[in-house]
């Protein structure tokens, strides 16, 4: 049972995923993705619909065919002795689209700004374990390998100026926030929070006169 468990925690923790989203001002967009993860866990994805990770281009395909508002652009399987790395695009109509239970994307008007939030359900491994000695031992074991190295990091590229974010890193209209995935495991969830000027306000105008 030790195991078993331990395999299906370490599992969760060795992926990394990076998403890149290209975000208009009405919600629409595109959304690069990109899944890294090393060889030997490949195998141990669970495949069919309810998969949480393609584990092949059709796979991908499939996954969003049915999706209303949204269209895959291009899917990519790449394999070498050590990893296996699959990236697709998408492109939305409304980012809101891809809301489920575990992940939810808001997008609204604030007066002359426009703020972007993100919520990510966490506390995987903590939920899935009962026994206290048991979650100790597995969470222990986690970090001595060195779980901390693989991270879920989401770019955004807003449509205009951010003038607030929690994120780890902004740039003019550009904001990335790395989640740690075994963080996540061990949080209740996770929030990232951007805020955007789509418009000047009356005191922005008065002071560009000047």
């Amino acid at each position: 049972m030790f195991f078993l468990i331990g395999v299906l925690v370490f599992l969760s923790a060795c992926v990394n995923v990076e998403e890149k989203i290209f975000l208009n001002l009405d919600g629409s967009g595109r959304m690069d993705v990109r899944y890294i993860l090393k060889r030997e866990f490949f195998q141990l994805i669970p495949q069919g619909p309810g998969s949480m990770f393609p584990v092949s281009e059709a796979e991908v395909y499939k996954k969003f065919e049915n999706v209303k508002g949204v269209k895959v652009e291009g899917a990519k399987l790449e394999m070498d002795d050590k990893s296996v790395s699959l990236q697709y695009v998408l492109t939305f109509d409304d980012i809101s689209t891809f809301n489920n239970d575990s992940y939810r994307f808001t997008f609204q008007k604030d007066g002359n700004n426009q703020n972007f939030h993100v919520w990510i359900k966490g506390g995987g491994a903590q939920q899935n374990l009962k026994n206290d000695e048991l979650k100790g031992k597995i969470m222990s074991e986690a970090m001595n390998q060195a779980m901390a190295m693989y991270n879920l990091k989401i770019t955004v590229v807003f449509p205009a100026p951010i003038i607030k974010s929690n994120a780890q890193e902004v740039q003019e209209r550009t904001a990335t926030w790395v989640v740690p995935i075994w963080e996540l495991q061990k949080k209740p969830a996770f929030d990232l929070d951007a805020r955007i000027k789509v418009r000047e306000g009356l005191w922005d105008k008065i002071k560009n006169i000047f």
